[in-house]
């Protein structure tokens, strides 16, 4: 009996292949897309709140935004890639600061994703972050006896927190040292990267920790930050660093 199905998997796996490929490549730009997206919305709200701090001293705190912006992106090469014109393409026109002193900051901007053999995908996206202006005590909004309840800052571990977001021990800086130097200075191998692995030549330590890494990505190298209210955190004490 002769088998006329022969050669048909191979076919198959020869048209679906692409298919998949082009899948795989489209949920990683879509994944990236996403990830600058969250870059923005966190400088925003460190936006909204530098504009703020600022309100009570001038009326053209407004214009601040964007000239502070690149200050708080934390990976400028992403937007570049996903995000139309880059940092310069994040536009705030439209913000202000009503009657009652609460600040309407508004975020405009165009994400980009180049799909091969198609063409870019551009979406426009907009959203408001409102933010209270700092502009003393008023008294619609308390008696004056009231604990003063900011926003802070702090990490997965919550062992302090900070008033800064761009405290040195937020900013993580990394340098490349022989292995030998780091063990004299007493660092220790991260566990997670470094930990019961042949050793190297160099290695990556920080001027904060305690460890030395194999790798730059490794988790022990990043801090993932939160902004809370410092009410949501008793008995969490302050950084030695920004709250001094």
């Amino acid at each position: 009996m002769i088998n006329r199905n022969k050669g048909t998997a191979t076919i198959e796996a020869t048209l679906a292949m692409p298919i998949f490929i082009f899948a795989m490549i489209a949920l990683y730009h879509m994944g990236m897309c996403k990830l600058a997206e969250g870059k923005i919305y966190e400088a925003a709200v460190e936006c909204s709140e530098y504009v703020a701090e600022q309100a009570y001293i001038k009326e053209e705190c407004l214009i601040t935004p964007s000239i502070v912006l690149r200050r708080y992106i934390d990976d400028k090469d992403l937007l570049e890639a996903y995000i139309k014109n880059g940092c310069s393409g994040i536009s705030f026109l439209g913000s202000y600061i009503d009657d009652e002193h609460m600040l309407h900051l508004k975020v405009s901007y165009t994400t980009i994703i180049n799909v091969p053999l198609i063409n870019n995908f551009e979406k426009i996206k907009t959203y408001e972050i409102q933010q209270r202006c700092y502009v003393g005590f008023d008294k619609i909004y308390g008696t004056g006896n009231e604990t003063e309840d900011k926003y802070v800052f702090v990490t997965e571990n919550m062992d302090v927190y900070h008033i800064s977001r761009s405290c040195t021990h937020l900013s993580l800086s990394k340098k490349n040292v022989s292995y030998k130097n780091a063990v004299a200075r007493k660092y220790t191998a991260c566990e997670f990267c470094a930990k019961g692995k042949d050793k190297k030549d160099f290695v990556i330590v920080t001027e904060q920790g305690e460890k030395y890494h194999y790798s730059s990505s490794c988790s022990g190298l990043k801090r993932t930050v939160r902004r809370v209210r410092l009410s949501s955190i008793p008995g969490v004490g302050g950084c030695s660093r920004c709250t001094r």
